[in-house]
């Protein structure tokens, strides 16, 4: 609050992290509305800290516990239950928040551009974590392990909202794949999936690895799935049944001119 009107003050006051910009005499609504936005944001911040403070942990301290955890809700062997997910992290003595939210991100291996033997395409695998975490900005503040048959996750702890971390992800994804095509011999595809809770990870997880198995058509590419589009169609049966009664009266190519038609 300040009795000072000129424009430089308050550009000022922005320039060095300022919440807002209040003149004297202020009135008592205008007052209570800014604490109010003040404290929410304060609440805001201090959630995504404490969230982040946990990738941090999992990544620095205890990167092989926190891996086998997610792989195990991954692979249904902890139930998709948000009490069951947090007692058994409780048990494993891993840093967890049922309210916590999770960007997933998949990462396909397409193929090898060079021939390598299954020892070597582990190295290189592992290269590409290494390389992937600090390219995806993951380093520090998440995970990022390999899955079966050529894939990866990464996980990122985020705020409940967050289509800026997706837009800088999508553009750091970009890099990552042209450093794999370029320094590791491979072509990659990487998948950005929607924010969610523990207990919807497994299913979003699955969403972006048959999204990957779809995809027959592109390579080297980064996807958003706020972007993925769904086409519904329906598509018509053939009436077995007059087909079948057509064979069994003998008329075969009577059905077979009907199969063509359809």
């Amino acid at each position: 609050m300040t009795c000072h009107a000129d424009f430089k003050y308050a550009q000022r006051a922005v320039q060095l992290g300022s919440f807002d910009y209040l003149l004297k005499p202020v009135p008592a609504d205008e007052l209570r509305a800014v604490v109010t936005r003040a404290a929410e944001k304060i609440v805001k911040d201090n959630e995504t800290k404490q969230f982040s403070r946990f990738g941090q942990f999992w990544a620095r301290h205890q990167p092989l516990l926190a891996e086998r955890f997610w792989l195990d809700i991954i692979n249904h062997t902890i139930p998709s239950n948000p009490e069951l997910i947090k007692k058994e992290a409780k048990e494993r003595n891993i840093p967890f928040d049922v309210d916590m939210k999770l960007l997933p991100i998949f990462i396909s291996i397409l193929r090898y551009n060079k021939p390598f033997m299954p020892r070597d395409e582990k190295i290189i695998e592992y290269a590409l974590i290494n390389s992937g975490g600090e390219l995806l900005g993951i380093q520090g503040s998440g995970l990022l392990f390999g899955l079966p048959d050529r894939k990866l996750l990464a996980l990122i702890p985020v705020e409940k909202d967050a289509p800026e971390i997706q837009e800088t992800l999508k553009a750091r994804g970009e890099t990552f794949v042209a450093s794999a095509r370029t320094y590791f011999y491979c072509d990659i595809c990487v998948y950005i999936g929607e924010e969610v809770l523990s207990h919807e990870l497994t299913d979003m997880v699955g969403r972006l690895a048959a999204w990957d198995k779809s995809n027959v058509a592109h390579g080297n590419r980064v996807f958003l799935w706020r972007n993925k589009t769904y086409r519904h169609s329906v598509i018509p049966l053939p009436d077995m049944n007059t087909w079948s009664v057509l064979l069994k009266e003998g008329h075969g190519e009577k059905a077979a001119a009907e199969a063509v038609a359809f």
